[in-house]
């Protein structure tokens, strides 16, 4: 006969995180893209129109498709209310049912799409939708279905990737776990973006490389291939997070056959996805300013330029060290809670919990067990100092390409422009730079029954009220 403990353990999943992980996930991402109206998700149009773009082979040029997709597109992206306009009635419901009216898809006269914003984005960002969009456009699908289509396998990549992350990594199951199924993260996960996907490589990247450091088997050329791509595939997704394959600086040399093989395995991790990024950048530097996107150049001249920024900094240094200062005194709990529970394009059309709950579900992440009981914690002082200075450096790359590009005139006191799920990708680094020791196996049995049932009650809070805004399509 089982005992208590056995049926709670089982019943949990209390040592297989992952399973629990795919449970909750794909039942409230499957709610998330159903519910959510299209292009609420913030900047969805252009995404949408990047992946239509790739999927027809267009890198480095405009997107183009039939004119129904255009009108698709443009009907649902003007209908996003004016955060400036705080007065006018709206509700999403009409535009809703608009864009499910059949659309007239016998003129298939074929137009360039003005929603490329996202046209630097390199094809990495959307890799699981691209051939199923290439196989919706080829099908004459509606547009409202391959937008659908998009979030989908958008969301069901990116869950795999977290899936096996989980599965795989020796430490950190239940932070990540924590992490991955905020509703925040669930939310954008159940949208069209380039963030799902560079989650997923960078928690992916991460279990690896924590596999192999813990491991006492030696790294061969296959691994060292595959940690390669996907540092690749994090740089050349978002920019920001060039820093963060260089974490694999921890694993010992000695893991290696050879010095030689040691520094190729640098090289081909740390420093060739940096170039490639590089190079990618350099590509697509005029891109922005010659293609057509809407509203964009205008939005861009009412600020100061990036070169303005840019000067402004190298003659000021420690003035930028202030503003990142001024920044996380000033709006360092709002970004914990954007990070936690604020979804949709604009506050006042968004649901959030309050900063009395965000802070300490923030701070409940440096209390849930590192590792099992039986896993022993073999991160040095050394290692841990040079996982913090990542982390350090990447938060304040990420308050540099803001402060250049999103704020409006120099010498302002904070950083305009950021949301907190920009650092979420970064918190394994973090963890990794402080000190952790193991739960208790009872502290272990009875603990993480709780954060399940924390994690859910989060997701149903949050979809409630997000069914209370009166936008929603079944209201």
């Amino acid at each position: 006969m089982m005992s208590f403990d056995n049926i709670i353990s089982k019943a949990v999943c209390l040592n297989q995180p992952h399973r629990a992980f795919l449970c909750i996930a794909l039942l409230f991402g499957f709610i998330y893209i159903a519910i959510s109206p299209p292009f609420i998700p913030l900047d969805e149009d252009h995404h949408l129109t990047r992946i239509i773009g790739l999927s027809e082979g267009h890198l480095l040029s405009p997107a183009e498709a039939p004119i129904a997709f255009n009108e698709f597109i443009s009907k649902g992206a003007d209908k996003v209310p004016d955060p400036k306009d705080r007065n006018t009635p709206y509700s999403f419901r009409e535009t809703y049912h608009a864009l499910l009216e059949k659309p007239d898809t016998k003129n298939s006269q074929i137009t360039t799409l003005n929603y490329n914003r996202a046209i630097i984005y390199f094809p990495a960002a959307y890799i699981s939708a691209i051939p199923f969009v290439f196989l919706a456009m080829h099908i004459n699908v509606s547009p409202i279905v391959t937008l659908y289509i998009s979030r989908l396998s958008i969301f069901l990549g990116s869950t795999i990737l977290i899936y096996y992350a989980l599965k795989i990594t020796p430490v950190l199951k239940w932070p990540l776990f924590f992490i991955a199924l905020w509703p925040t993260t669930v939310f954008i996960r159940s949208s069209i973006s380039a963030d799902p996907l560079t989650l997923g490589y960078i928690f992916l990247f991460t279990a690896l490389v924590l596999s192999e450091f813990y491991s006492e088997s030696q790294i061969v050329l296959k691994k060292t291939t595959f940690l390669s791509l996907l540092a690749l595939l994090i740089c050349l997704s978002k920019t920001a997070y060039f820093l963060l394959p260089c974490m694999a600086i921890i694993l010992p040399q000695e893991k290696f056959s050879s010095r030689k093989q040691y520094i190729i395995f640098l090289f081909s991790v740390c420093v060739a996805p940096i170039v490639l990024d590089v190079l990618w950048l350099i590509l697509t530097s005029h891109t922005f300013y010659n293609f057509p996107i809407a509203d964009a150049h205008a939005m861009l001249e009412e600020r100061a330029t990036e070169h303005e920024q840019l000067l402004f900094f190298l003659n000021n240094p420690f003035n930028f060290i202030w503003v990142i200062a001024n920044t996380c005194y000033t709006r360092g709990l709002f970004l914990i809670e954007q990070a936690i529970a604020i979804n949709g394009s604009f506050p006042e059309f968004s649901v959030s919990l309050p900063q009395i709950i965000t802070t300490p579900l923030f701070l409940l992440l440096f209390f849930l067990p590192f590792h099992s009981p039986e896993k022993h914690h073999a991160i040095s002082d050394k290692n841990r100092a040079l996982l913090g200075g990542i982390f350090c450096a990447s938060c304040g790359i990420i308050f540099f390409i803001f402060y250049i590009t999103f704020n409006r005139s120099v010498m302002l006191e904070t950083v305009h422009g950021l949301q907190g799920r920009y650092f979420t990708p970064l918190l394994p680094l973090l963890f990794l730079a402080l000190p952790h020791k193991a739960f208790s196996h009872k502290a272990h049995r009875y603990f993480i029954p709780c954060l399940i049932l924390l994690v859910i009650a989060l997701l149903v809070q949050n979809l409630l009220s997000i069914l209370s805004f009166d936008y929603y399509w079944f209201k």
